[in-house]
């Protein structure tokens, strides 16, 4: 089952939007070790389900998956649970740094590094293809993680 997985990633590594969920391992590890259950499942289940639903694609579409025509069950199903899972996770972990924190830079910095996030994943969406859709998805990927890894030990 391993060598399938590695083998899939290995020939989707042109596809940043696909092997950039392999992040969101760093949080999960942090979550499990906290004892953070909810969370490390969470992120688990988002991990799980998104890295199904991006190897279904090429290229990040444009449009949410249930707003597109002449879509597989497969797609639509599973990313309408990438959609949830990842709406549950950032709703728990906002929840978690507004209760857990008393660093107001802390909360200054996340939140202009999560609104940076929201530019560089939307950019090429609306205002200029300088970059990839799947290496702006990468990128918001990435950044995502960070900052659930610094919600998670913080």
């Amino acid at each position: 089952m391993f060598t399938i997985f590695s083998r899939s990633l290995l020939n989707n590594f042109s596809r940043p939007h696909v092997w950039s969920n392999l992040v969101f391992l760093l949080p999960v590890t942090i979550a499990f070790t906290f004892g953070y259950y909810l969370e490390g499942v969470l992120l688990l289940l988002v991990f799980v389900v998104s890295m199904f639903y991006h190897l279904l694609s090429n290229e990040v579409n444009i449009q949410w998956v249930f707003m597109r025509k002449n879509v597989s069950t497969t797609e639509l199903f599973l990313g309408s649970l990438d959609y949830i899972f990842a709406g549950l996770l950032g709703g728990g972990l906002f929840i978690r740094f507004v209760n857990h924190s008393d660093n107001s830079i802390l909360v200054i910095l996340l939140s202009i590094l999560f609104l940076f996030s929201l530019i560089i994943f939307i950019w090429p969406l609306t205002v200029s293809r300088v970059c990839s859709i799947s290496a702006s998805h990468a990128i918001w990927h990435i950044i995502i993680a960070f900052i659930a890894t610094i919600i998670l030990v913080q």
